[in-house]
Protein backbone atom coordinates (compact mmCIF):
# COMPACT_ATOMS: atom_id res chain seq x y z
CA UNK A 1 0.00 0.00 0.00
CA UNK A 2 2.96 1.89 0.20
CA UNK A 3 3.32 3.15 3.49
CA UNK A 4 6.29 1.84 5.64
CA UNK A 5 6.55 2.22 9.22
CA UNK A 6 9.87 3.89 10.91
CA UNK A 7 10.71 3.48 14.40
CA UNK A 8 13.92 4.32 15.96
CA UNK A 9 16.36 1.51 17.28
CA UNK A 10 16.85 1.23 20.83
CA UNK A 11 20.60 0.34 20.13
CA UNK A 12 22.93 2.43 18.17
CA UNK A 13 25.24 0.09 17.38
CA UNK A 14 22.75 -2.11 15.00
CA UNK A 15 21.20 1.10 13.77
CA UNK A 16 21.79 0.84 9.82
CA UNK A 17 20.80 4.81 10.18
CA UNK A 18 21.52 6.75 12.78
CA UNK A 19 20.72 10.45 11.90
CA UNK A 20 17.14 9.02 10.73
CA UNK A 21 16.54 7.39 14.25
CA UNK A 22 17.83 10.97 15.59
CA UNK A 23 14.93 12.90 13.12
CA UNK A 24 12.56 10.66 14.43
CA UNK A 25 13.57 11.08 18.40
CA UNK A 26 13.18 14.65 18.25
CA UNK A 27 9.76 14.31 16.27
CA UNK A 28 8.62 11.72 18.46
CA UNK A 29 10.00 14.13 21.51
CA UNK A 30 7.51 17.35 20.07
CA UNK A 31 4.58 15.53 19.10
CA UNK A 32 4.65 13.81 23.35
CA UNK A 33 5.19 17.87 24.38
CA UNK A 34 2.35 19.03 22.40
CA UNK A 35 -0.15 16.02 23.37
CA UNK A 36 0.96 16.74 26.69
CA UNK A 37 -0.08 20.45 26.77
CA UNK A 38 -3.23 19.32 25.16
CA UNK A 39 -3.75 17.07 28.16
CA UNK A 40 -2.69 19.60 30.96
CA UNK A 41 -3.72 22.76 29.88
CA UNK A 42 -6.73 22.12 27.55
CA UNK A 43 -8.30 19.27 29.74
CA UNK A 44 -8.99 17.26 26.52
CA UNK A 45 -9.12 13.88 28.69
CA UNK A 46 -12.44 15.09 30.02
CA UNK A 47 -14.10 16.61 27.36
CA UNK A 48 -17.99 16.48 28.51
CA UNK A 49 -20.28 16.45 24.87
CA UNK A 50 -23.39 14.77 24.68
CA UNK A 51 -22.95 13.27 20.88
CA UNK A 52 -19.80 13.22 18.62
CA UNK A 53 -21.00 16.32 16.94
CA UNK A 54 -20.22 18.61 20.17
CA UNK A 55 -17.30 16.03 21.27
CA UNK A 56 -16.01 17.01 17.48
CA UNK A 57 -16.51 20.75 18.06
CA UNK A 58 -14.86 21.23 21.27
CA UNK A 59 -11.71 18.76 20.57
CA UNK A 60 -11.36 21.27 17.11
CA UNK A 61 -11.60 23.99 19.19
CA UNK A 62 -9.01 22.80 21.52
CA UNK A 63 -6.54 22.06 18.73
CA UNK A 64 -6.95 25.43 16.59
CA UNK A 65 -6.55 27.48 20.17
CA UNK A 66 -3.39 25.29 20.72
CA UNK A 67 -2.07 26.15 16.90
CA UNK A 68 -3.09 29.74 17.31
CA UNK A 69 -0.57 30.01 20.27
CA UNK A 70 1.79 28.53 18.82
CA UNK A 71 1.94 30.42 15.81
CA UNK A 72 2.18 33.52 18.16
CA UNK A 73 4.87 32.33 20.46
CA UNK A 74 6.45 32.02 17.15
CA UNK A 75 5.87 35.31 15.56
CA UNK A 76 7.36 36.98 18.63
CA UNK A 77 10.27 34.90 18.78
CA UNK A 78 9.80 32.64 21.84
CA UNK A 79 10.36 28.60 21.50
CA UNK A 80 7.26 27.48 19.83
CA UNK A 81 6.16 25.31 22.26
CA UNK A 82 7.08 27.31 25.70
CA UNK A 83 3.00 28.52 25.70
CA UNK A 84 3.54 29.80 29.31
CA UNK A 85 5.69 32.71 28.15
CA UNK A 86 3.83 36.27 28.18
CA UNK A 87 3.05 37.31 24.74
CA UNK A 88 3.11 41.04 25.54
Amino acid sequence: MGIELLGPYSSKKFDPDPERSAFLSRLRYRIDTVFSQLTGRYCIKRVWAGDPWHLAGRLLGKVLSHSVAFLLNHLMGNQPLQLSKPLV
